[in-house]
């Protein structure tokens, strides 16, 4: 094999492996973004979770069970989420 046969193989193996780690840092990066998404939408959630609470407090009455419960549900499934995408 010349000279310029072996650079010519050596270049193409190296934009292979280039291409391959692109495609997987690109994947990486978007499975970070999804994860930060779904971090995002469980502090909104708990959020909720706690105006429910302080507004059963201010109005001296009862935190209704069914919202907080479907609140927990939510945030279960999205931990789900966020397990699947690990």
């Amino acid at each position: 094999m010349s000279l310029l046969q072996k650079i010519k193989s050596t270049t193409k193996e190296t934009a292979s492996t280039i291409g391959a780690k692109s495609a997987e840092l690109v994947e990486t990066g978007k499975m970070k973004i999804n994860k930060a998404q779904l971090e995002s939408e469980i502090k909104a959630k708990k959020r909720e979770i706690g105006d429910l609470v302080y507004e059963a407090h201010k109005t001296d009455s009862e935190v209704d069970a069914e919202k907080l419960t479907a609140i927990f549900t939510e945030i279960g499934n999205l931990e789900n989420d966020i397990e699947e995408l690990a």
